[in-house]
């Protein structure tokens, strides 16, 4: 009955109700309110204070459904707790993914991931993956960032090509066969990336290359062609 007359006034006065939980010792029910206010910094204040581990994963859940940009900064203080991050970034990442917010889990994993370390691998993979499915765009952005090192650069490359970043996909792949695919799309590919990028590879792949952006349209591609001897030097 107490409880019940306590969940009614927090609805009418938050501040007044964690005050009386806090007498009562209804540590929960505190850390419960303080989420409901935002106040996601008090939570881990008063929980260490009093010496109370809570359900972070709970909470990071019932603060997702109304408030996805707040459960954004949570997680992101709960990454930077001493001790470590007490729920996975993987599993916070899929909380954010299982309601499509795409949006979010970028800038959850954009901050944790600063470090560029090579345990982070397979997140930095997650990240550029569901961009360039959504929004290839910010892929491009984080890309072009070099902010990762550790990521499935093979996947990377195939998703980069399905989305149409083709400069992209070239960075990427370190086969003749699919660069000379990826090569000949020249009506979506800036000249001058272009000719940058016959700057990056070996004479015999470069020839190989031209011969094949003749082969495809010689008309459309033979000032390309001009480009690239004169910046590359083959002839």
């Amino acid at each position: 009955m107490v409880y019940s007359l306590l969940n009614l006034l927090i609805t009418v006065d938050n501040d007044l109700a964690i005050k009386i939980y806090i007498k009562a010792r209804a540590t929960p029910k505190v850390v419960t309110a303080f989420a409901a206010k935002r106040e996601f910094d008090k939570i881990l204040i008063y929980s260490k204070q009093v010496g109370y581990t809570p359900d972070y994963l709970f909470l990071l859940q019932t603060i997702l459904r109304t408030d996805p940009q707040g459960a954004v900064n949570f997680a992101l203080m709960m990454s930077q707790m001493e001790g470590g991050c007490p729920v996975d970034y993987n599993t916070i990442t899929d909380l954010f993914l299982q309601r499509n917010l795409i949006r979010e889990a970028t800038a959850f994993l954009l901050d944790v991931l600063k470090p560029n370390l090579p345990e982070h691998g397979f997140l930095q993979t997650k990240v550029l993956e569901i961009n360039l499915v959504t929004f290839p765009n910010v892929a491009d952005a984080i890309l072009a960032n070099g902010m990762f090192s550790h990521y499935d650069r093979p996947r990377i490359a195939q998703l980069c090509e399905k989305a149409g970043l083709y400069v992209r996909a070239l960075q990427h792949y370190t086969e003749l066969p699919d660069i000379k695919r990826v090569i000949v799309n020249t009506h979506a590919i800036e000249p001058q990336s272009l000719v940058e990028f016959f700057g990056t590879l070996s004479r015999e792949w470069a020839l190989e290359c031209m011969k094949d952006l003749l082969l495809v349209n010689l008309r459309g591609n033979l000032q390309i062609i001009v480009q690239v001897q004169k910046y590359c030097c083959l002839l």
